[in-house]
């Protein structure tokens, strides 16, 4: 009987699938190699995921010689999806920066096809009423790259209306919405301090599915117990199916309160994605192919 699933073409730029990060040592014998050195961590990820938040511009500038490296260790088809300084968007608030954004996006350029949409995220302080600094600041950035916008205060979601709004104007200037969904995790109990902690850092604001430009990125935060955020991966499966079909390429990057089991949660989206539409088979983790005997960790 003939596969009734739509097919898209096995190129990886159809999904763009990944975690916060790459350098984390808890994952070293469960989801990379046993052994494995920090300076390998982004080479074994690169080989199975296509795409990673690039959290650490968030915090700080990379050198030049990080960003050679980072180059030389991925293939052309991988994506880093890195984060405007928070000097640029969180303390000075887009006043007065544009030689800080200048020097970043230079900083990261020598990347090329490897920078994929660039995250501007905001603290809850940008506002409705304060948001004419944004609108001001975006005709600004350079045309080579592409952004995608985190809007953190509720006002900007308060109607559908409110939201179709906000995505004309970003759609005007070629600008994506970040889709951060944490019902999730907020759908089971908090029984450990991770989660709790992590109930007081993520925002809780309402989720409209929906796209302004290609590239749509959803930030998703799972719950620990997979019978929790099961149902809400597979409400994401079917959402993202067509958007593949259409040839929109969303990104989708997986967060859990401690992190400690992303690969395999992000694996397990990429199956059930699978029975929604055709996808090339995710590799074997890398320690997965050590033949030492390692049992797999299937906990989603």
């Amino acid at each position: 009987m003939e596969d009734s699933k739509p097919r898209v073409p096995e190129d990886p730029s159809c999904l763009y699938l990944g975690c916060p990060f790459w350098g984390f040592r808890p994952w070293v014998g469960s989801f990379y190699r046993a052994g494995t050195e920090a300076r390998e961590h982004l080479q074994q990820y690169s080989s199975i995921f296509n795409a990673v938040e690039g959290n650490t511009t968030f915090y700080s500038l990379p050198s030049e010689e990080t960003v050679k490296r980072w180059g030389e260790q991925t293939p052309s088809s991988f994506r880093f999806s890195f984060k405007f300084p928070q000097s640029i968007t969180h303390q000075k608030q887009l006043q007065d920066v544009d030689r800080e954004t200048t020097h970043f996006l230079r900083r990261i350029a020598p990347l090329g096809e490897r920078v994929g949409p660039i995250m501007l995220q905001f603290p809850r302080a940008l506002s409705p009423n304060s948001q004419d600094v944004l609108w001001r600041f975006l005709p600004r950035l350079p045309k080579d790259f592409h952004y995608a916008i985190e809007l953190r205060h509720p006002g900007f979601f308060a109607t559908a209306r409110t939201v179709s709004n906000l995505d004309e104007r970003l759609r005007a200037w070629r600008c994506g919405r970040v889709i951060m969904d944490t019902r999730a995790l907020r759908s089971g109990e908090a029984s450990d301090e991770a989660t709790r902690e992590a109930l007081k850092r993520k925002p809780d604001l309402p989720v409209f599915p929906g796209y302004t430009n290609y590239h749509p990125i959803i930030r998703f935060v799972a719950h620990p117990r997979q019978e929790i955020t099961e149902p809400w991966l597979e409400q994401w499966a079917r959402q993202l199916a067509p958007w593949i079909q259409e040839g929109m390429g969303p990104y989708f990057f997986v967060h859990l309160p401690d992190n400690l089991h992303v690969p395999f949660l992000a694996r397990r989206f990429h199956r059930l994605l699978s029975k929604e539409v055709e996808l090339g088979k995710l590799p074997a983790f890398p320690c997965e192919s050590q033949e030492q005997g390692y049992s797999q960790l299937e906990l989603f």
